[in-house]
Formats: C-alpha cells, sequence, structure tokens
C-alpha cells in the first residue's frame, strides 16, 4: 500500500530494483553456487597455525575492496585459522564473503554467536554440538517469543529468525526497554543491539565471546594465540572478552555503537585504519602479520 501511495517511495524502490536486479540473473547465480560447492566439497584442513583470527564481517572484513585484497593475501601466505564471527546465517555468511572475494573460512561463528560450525576430521563444516547443547540448558524460546510479541516487537524477516536467536529491528533505547519487559516477564535471555537498528535476543550463554573461546577450545588453539576484530555491538562480547587477556582484540577504524568509548583494555588495539586494513594493522602490531602491507599501503590506509 505505502508502494501504491507513495510516489517517491515507488520510484525509490524502481531505481533500487533497476540497480540489483543483476544479482538474480540466473546465470551469475549459479556461478556463485559453483563456486560455494567447491569451498564445500574441497574444504582446506586445519593446520597447525601461529594464530586464530575470528573477525566480524560487515565492515569488518568488508567495506574496502583493495584492504580485502590484502587480507585474503595473508591469509594464503601466513595460513591462520581463520573464522569469521557474524550476525548472519551461515548461508548468508558463505554468500557475502564471495561477493567480496574474501577466503572461505575453516569456522564459521554465526547468527550472533549462536551457531558453531567446526571442520570434522574430513573438514567437512559441522554444528558443535556441544555448544548447542549449552545453549538449549537455560533457552525457552517459545516463552521468550511470546514476551516479545506482548511487547510488540517488530521482527525481521523469517529467515532471520533462529533455533537460538530471535531477531528484529530498534534503536538503543528500544534494546533498554526491551530489557525491562523481559526481566518483568521472567524471561531468561539477553538483548544485544547493534548498528542503531537491529536487536537480537539471545539465550544468556550465546554471543560471539563465548562461541568463540569454545571453537578455540575444541581446535586446541591456546588463548593467548587467538585475535578476535570487529566494529559494532553485536562484537562488544568478544571484544570485551580479551579486555585483560589472555586473548586479543582490534577495533577497526570505522567502529561505531560507540565501542570506542566502551572498551579501553591493555590488550585491545584501537587501529587507525578501516575495514580489513584495520585488521592487518592490528594483527602487525601483535606480531602475527608482518609485513601483510606495504609502508605506502599502510599510510593510504590510516
Amino acid at each position: 500500500m505505502k508502494l501504491l501511495d507513495e510516489p517517491a517511495f515507488w520510484a525509490e524502490a524502481s531505481e533500487a530494483g533497476r540497480a540489483n536486479v543483476g544479482r538474480y540473473d540466473w546465470s551469475k547465480w549459479a556461478e556463485e553456487v559453483q563456486f560455494i560447492c567447491e569451498d564445500i566439497c574441497h574444504p582446506t584442513p586445519l593446520t597447525e597455525a601461529p594464530v586464530m583470527l575470528a573477525s566480524d564481517i560487515d565492515n569488518t572484513l568488508t567495506g574496502c575492496a583493495p584492504s580485502a585484497a590484502l587480507f585474503k593475501a595473508w591469509i594464503a601466505r601466513d595460513r591462520p585459522v581463520f573464522a569469521v564471527a557474524t550476525g548472519r546465517s551461515l548461508p548468508e555468511a558463505r554468500r557475502v564473503l564471495r561477493e567480496w572475494n574474501l577466503p572461505s573460512p575453516g569456522v564459521f561463528i554465526t547468527s550472533v554467536g549462536t551457531e558453531v560450525y567446526l571442520p570434522d576430521a574430513e573438514g567437512r563444516l559441522c554444528l558443535d554440538e556441544r555448544f548447542a547443547q549449552k545453549l538449549d540448558a537455560g533457552w525457552d524460546r517459545a516463552w521468550v517469543e511470546r514476551a516479545l510479541k506482548e511487547f510488540g516487537f517488530n521482527w525481521q524477516a523469517r529467515v532471520e529468525q533462529r533455533r537460538w536467536k530471535l531477531s528484529g529491528f530498534g534503536d538503543m533505547r528500544i534494546a533498554r526497554r526491551l530489557e525491562r519487559h523481559l526481566a518483568r516477564r521472567g524471561a531468561a535471555a539477553q538483548i544485544v543491539a547493534s548498528h542503531g537498528r537491529l536487536i537480537d535476543v539471545l539465550p544468556l550463554a550465546a554471543g560471539k565471546g563465548p562461541a568463540v573461546c569454545a571453537a578455540a577450545r575444541r581446535l586446541g588453539m591456546p588463548m593467548d594465540r587467538v585475535v578476535v576484530a570487529g566494529d559494532s555491538g553485536n562484537d562488544f562480547d568478544m571484544l570485551q572478552a580479551v579486555e585483560d587477556g589472555p586473548g586479543r582484540g582490534i577495533l577497526v577504524g570505522n567502529a561505531m555503537d560507540g565501542l570506542r568509548e566502551r572498551l579501553s583494555g591493555r590488550r585491545l588495539y584501537h587501529a587507525r585504519a578501516a575495514h580489513a586494513a584495520g585488521v592487518l594493522e592490528g594483527l602487525e602490531t601483535f606480531g602475527f602479520a608482518l609485513n601483510a602491507m606495504e609502508p605506502p599501503v599502510k599510510m593510504v590506509a590510516q
């Protein structure tokens, strides 16, 4: 009805449709799916690595094509344990990584740290059932969902609703009101607000921080060799977890949601460079990505 009633909105939607229709051309879609399937069928096995990097995707690794290319080159050269920790689902994470020509991770932490996918003995990704059981233990999804409906939650699309994640729209003010409402209703859940417009409701045991720690333990990676990187509110808990050790954290130069003011630990690096260049800057500072950027490139990035 809004499209029919508001000509300006109709024009805006039409322009967006014309600009993006190419993404849904079958030949392009088939090519992208083929690349993703090749990654799944021929996974790169995890080997002993000097560092495990767990990074957010959107606006942390994406946002700057040249620095994304430098990041990809570093992964190929130094072969770290590369994990992504994202708010996106597994299929969406794969799609965005492919869109930005970023390497396929060995570990996927998806849906705001509620799903952990680790490689099995043959390198195939499988849901970490131990972490899943931990989340199930204190999560009454039906009760939380009823409480959200009572609140008048502004839901995101159904595809964004997951087993351990209920997602909607709203700013920090709404998130605080929702937090109080769930407490009054006795719903055991945590609220994660990010990007000034997204709200995720998760089990108390969930989050990118606990998920990264669980993945590191399963892979036998000591926490003092784990580095996390992020830019927004749903990265807060994993960055906060390394403020005083034993891991390390990188806050990229384009960070938002007031993270620079909220985080200041001695093992947390505040990069000047934005996006993937900021991640490389932090890794280089920690001694894990030496010479990943030539001095002139680093100067431009900063």
